[in-house]
């Protein structure tokens, strides 16, 4: 899935959400983007901490590991642009 699908595809599962604020059943735009872009800071914290792991044992075991997380960055900036 594309980092502008996965971006779609959140902002509509929190659009769907059932609350006491919804409007013509559906929650308001700026809620749902606010919780998607939510979502999103917690994946991209939880996947830097993973990857300073995986690089701090490659580096302990002698092994080059290099990598950076970009996919969720990506979904975020394709949030901000909805």
């Amino acid at each position: 899935m594309t980092p502008k699908e996965k971006a779609e595809e959140l902002l509509l599962r929190y659009l769907k959400v059932k609350t006491h604020k919804m409007f013509n059943g559906w929650w308001h735009k700026i809620n749902a983007k606010q919780c998607a872009l939510i979502a999103v800071d917690e994946a991209i914290e939880f996947e830097n901490r993973i990857i300073k792991e995986v690089q701090f044992l490659s580096d302990k075991a002698g092994h080059a590991f290099r990598c950076e997380g970009l996919y969720w960055k990506e979904v975020k900036h394709e949030i901000e642009k909805l």
